[in-house]
């Protein structure tokens, strides 16, 4: 019985997946665990319309597309068919989402804060926007049962398990690409950060989420000291700017109708 050669065991490389599996391997487990947590997130939403599992459904959504962009290159393409439907489907649960947290959190929290702004506005403002949620609810529950949208998540099941015919490289070769990915990434986030309009600061907040999702998909241990700070700099920054993307998504509820004047300058004015 021969001794197996330390040059031909299979050592991983590659970025942080781990294991003695190319990291490629590694990547599209990470994929199916998130769409697979995703359609749980949707499941359990239809049975029990939960905010918390439409936003734990979202995240797991925004990390499979956050890593898809990120491997895009060592990835096949992307199927197209249903393509719309889904990204309907996703219109209508960001709406539903403003309006769990507006009503769940900020709208409460902001008000304990302001007790003697327009109290008038209040009653026909949160009214309006519970009776706007239960529409929206309806919207999205109707977009989960159409069978364009079932056949679409099947699509990207399938296209999953043939992504093993995407562009293969060694893993050293990955950790490189991986590594100059990233940083041309975050020079861009660092840009984007400079901005003071809210459209290019949320698209930095999603570059930022992106980022993200790429490092907590690396084994911890394989990332150095440099790479865990920024880590956890993007966890503080994206909550900061989570917090105030809903202040404006509010806003923008509370304007909408024109119907609160005395609330929108005094909202406008908090921000």
């Amino acid at each position: 019985m021969h001794k197996r050669s330390k040059k031909g065991a299979s050592h991983n490389t590659g970025p942080g997946f781990g294991g003695p599996v190319h990291p490629h391997a590694g990547l599209l487990r990470l994929m199916q665990t998130s769409l697979r947590d995703t359609a749980h997130g949707l499941k359990a939403w239809t049975n029990a319309p939960h905010p918390e599992a439409l936003h734990q459904a979202r995240v797991a959504w925004r990390r499979f597309k956050g890593l898809r962009c990120f491997y895009r290159p060592m990835l096949p393409k992307p199927p197209q068919a249903h393509r719309a439907v889904l990204q309907d489907l996703w219109r209508c649960s960001g709406a539903l989402r403003n309006l769990d947290v507006a009503l769940g959190s900020t709208l409460p929290v902001w008000r304990q804060k302001h007790p003697d702004i327009a109290p008038q506005e209040w009653p026909q403002l949160i009214r309006q926007l519970q009776s706007q949620r239960r529409t929206t609810r309806r919207h999205l529950y109707q977009a989960l049962k159409q069978p364009e949208t079932q056949a679409g998540w099947r699509a990207w099941r399938r296209w999953l398990q043939q992504a093993h015919c995407a562009k293969t490289c060694s893993p050293k070769d990955w950790q490189v690409w991986t590594g100059q990915r990233l940083r041309k990434l975050h020079q861009k986030i660092k840009h984007g950060l400079k901005a003071t309009k809210p459209e290019p600061q949320h698209a930095c907040r999603i570059l930022m989420k992106q980022e993200r999702y790429v490092l907590e998909g690396l084994v911890p241990e394989k990332l150095g000291q440099t790479l865990r700070r920024r880590l956890k700099r993007l966890r503080q920054a994206q909550r900061t700017l989570g917090q105030d993307q809903d202040q404006r998504a509010t806003l923008a509820l509370i304007e909408q109708s024109g119907q609160f004047p005395v609330l929108t300058q005094a909202w406008r004015a908090s921000l």
